[in-house]
């Protein structure tokens, strides 16, 4: 766990794999993503390639790379980050579940914020 740190600037943390690029389809959230990325108040983290598509991170200026899968970097780049965009995708809100972010979040000391999912609000505003 990393304690909060109040600082002057803050950015969004957000990290996903962009399966719907490799599909070829509509990403999720890509016209919140796209006006963060515009305005420079995103972080974006995640594969430059899967499943042999590559530069999926072409074409967001705020793509920072990959994270190392070490159960430590994340937190701190969150951290670093301030606030962590926890969005969960369709399968985790119809089930009441949220993606690793949220909890990944809490542990980095970083302010949270979620899409209405329903385990968020039984959970945190109960």
């Amino acid at each position: 766990v990393i304690k909060p740190k109040k600082r002057e600037h803050y950015k969004l943390f957000y990290v996903g794999i962009n399966l719907e690029k490799i599909q070829n389809a509509k990403m999720r959230y890509s016209e919140l993503i796209k006006d963060l990325n515009e305005k420079d108040l995103i972080d974006i983290y995640g594969p430059n390639k899967v499943f042999k598509k590559k530069d999926l991170g072409k074409g967001f200026q705020c793509y920072k790379g990959e994270i190392p899968f070490d159960g430590k970097s994340i937190l701190t780049k969150i951290n670093k980050a301030g606030i962590c965009l926890a969005l969960n995708s369709p399968v985790h809100n119809a089930n009441h579940t949220v993606s690793n972010r949220t909890y990944e979040a809490a542990a980095a000391g970083a302010v949270i914020i979620s899409d209405d999912n329903p385990y968020v609000r039984i959970r945190f505003f109960t």
